[in-house]
């Protein structure tokens, strides 16, 4: 996990999105969030195929070790670790 106990965020949405596929490292308030739009078409340019977005809820988004998208999560910022 990105996070220690402390600075491990609370205050996800209940209902999150990100791509089934494994290159995705992030996840997002919305499907329509812009860098997960940019991300998709930047696949897509280098000639791959986009992974199909799904909703997933907070407990398995926290289990995921993937981390919150900053310009969903901008209150985020400055607490990952690394």
């Amino acid at each position: 996990m990105p996070f220690c106990s402390r600075c491990r965020p609370r205050d996800l949405p209940d209902r999150l999105h990100m791509t089934e596929g494994s290159g995705s490292a992030t996840f997002h308030t919305s499907p329509t969030c812009q860098a997960l739009v940019e991300g998709q078409n930047a696949v897509e340019r280098r000639g791959g195929t986009k992974a199909p977005i799904i909703v997933i809820d907070r407990k398995r988004a926290a289990s995921t070790g993937k981390l919150p998208c900053l310009r969903c999560f901008p209150h985020l910022r400055g607490r990952l670790n690394g």
